[in-house]
């Protein structure tokens, strides 16, 4: 659960970010940033330039996160005191705040510091961090053993209040507005039903938004068109990731009878992302096949026809067998 949380939220951060990470959950985003994006790591207690988690035997005690795990520097990274480190963050010089939460609500409040009757350090450095940072994502398991923590007003002691920009847990997506929260994705494994009954606050649900792929609806005639003309219509993991969500709108409308899948311009799909694929080590490498197995499986076991509009270059894998041998 963790792990989907963490590699969401790193499809926010763009390249020259500076971004300051918080304890617990946001410590682990670093070990997703998407290949090609080159983002400042800033810890709170006094490093600049982190890079991800070391493999075990390989941890240096001389850099740690701010949650006391183990964390490596990129090269140009630098060391100094808390002074420096706070310089930074309230001198509106991070672009982007990563935080946990114990509660927040519809006015973008946060509560993240202590539960009352709870001993509790300090409210360390979350306060200056929503305020001086310029974007915050909160990194949040979407309930506490089934309590809610999105909710319609903080019970617990604020930390700072409508600061938060963005929420991110395992079920969805939701951006704070000025007349409440707005769920902009939702994972598939969830239902919109769902997702309201894991909250107590009342959620605004928009419309699926796509970066990459046009979703239309005719009569009964659905059509996903892949919209990354640049790179031929290559399938990168961005790209998966918003098939993945179009598929479950597919399947959701019960009034579709076939999909009609095409890609925009004179190409269909040509095949992976290159540019993403040679950035990517074993491990990276294996998850993004799986995830597009996953994606392709899903087709295959929709309860409506597929049609596949080949309208220029493409790169198919095809199983075959031989005439002689049809086993």
């Amino acid at each position: 659960m963790r792990q989907i949380i963490a590699k969401r939220v790193a499809l926010e951060l763009h390249d020259g970010d500076v971004v300051n990470l918080g304890i617990g959950l946001p410590t682990l985003v670093p070990n997703y940033l998407k290949p090609g994006v080159n983002v400042i790591l800033q810890s709170e207690n006094g490093l600049i330039g982190m890079g991800p988690t070391p493999k075990e035997g390989e941890e240096d005690p001389n850099f740690i996160n701010a949650g006391g795990g183990a964390t490596s520097a990129n090269k140009g990274a630098a060391c100094f005191d808390s002074a420096t480190s706070f310089a930074i963050i309230r001198g509106g010089h991070v672009d982007v705040s990563i935080l946990g939460a114990l509660q927040v609500d519809e006015k973008g409040d946060l509560a993240n510091w202590i539960i009352p009757g709870k001993i509790a350090p300090g409210m360390g450095g979350a306060m200056d961090l929503l305020i001086g940072t310029r974007k915050v994502i909160l990194a949040m398991e979407h309930t506490a053993r089934g309590n809610h923590k999105i909710m319609k007003k903080c019970t617990l002691p604020l930390t700072a209040e409508g600061q938060v920009d963005l929420i991110v847990t395992e079920m969805c997506v939701i951006e704070t507005i000025d007349n409440g929260l707005l769920v902009v994705e939702i994972n598939p494994r969830y239902t919109q039903q769902q997702v309201q009954e894991a909250t107590d606050a009342t959620l605004i649900f928009s419309p699926e938004k796509f970066k990459f792929l046009n979703l239309s609806n005719d009569g009964h005639i659905c059509t996903i068109q892949i919209n990354n003309p640049k790179a031929l219509n290559a399938l990168n993991s961005r790209i998966l990731h918003e098939f993945n969500r179009a598929l479950t709108v597919v399947e959701n409308d019960k009034n579709n009878r076939v999909l009609i899948i095409t890609g925009i311009e004179k190409s269909f799909v040509a095949g992976a992302d290159i540019s993403e694929m040679v950035n990517l080590d074993e491990t990276a490498g294996k998850a993004f096949g799986e995830f597009g197995s996953e994606i392709f499986r899903r087709i295959e076991l929709l309860h409506i026809p597929v049609i596949a509009s080949i309208n220029g270059i493409y790169a198919l894998l095809l199983k075959t067998q031989s005439l002689d041998n049809p086993k």
